[in-house]
């Protein structure tokens, strides 16, 4: 499973902004590759909330083969 980092939007942005560290994070959920993820079975995104450091952080787990399952369901 890929994680993926959101950090809080900033006019600078953060390195890359591609996501695949935390130096590079997608800036602001805006941001968010979403195709990037679909491409994947299932990946972990975390959503850092604090601009000035790692501590506080938010893990949520992104599962697009469950998709189908939901959409059945419904």
């Amino acid at each position: 499973m890929r994680t993926f980092y959101v950090r809080p939007q900033c006019e600078a942005g953060y390195g890359t902004g591609d996501g695949v560290s935390y130096e590079n994070a997608w800036n602001g959920l805006a941001s968010v590759d979403w195709e990037a993820l679909a491409a994947l079975a299932s990946a972990m995104v975390l959503v850092c909330g604090d601009p000035a450091g790692r501590d506080r952080v938010i893990a949520l787990r992104v599962d697009w083969s469950a998709r189908a399952a939901l959409k059945k369901a419904a």
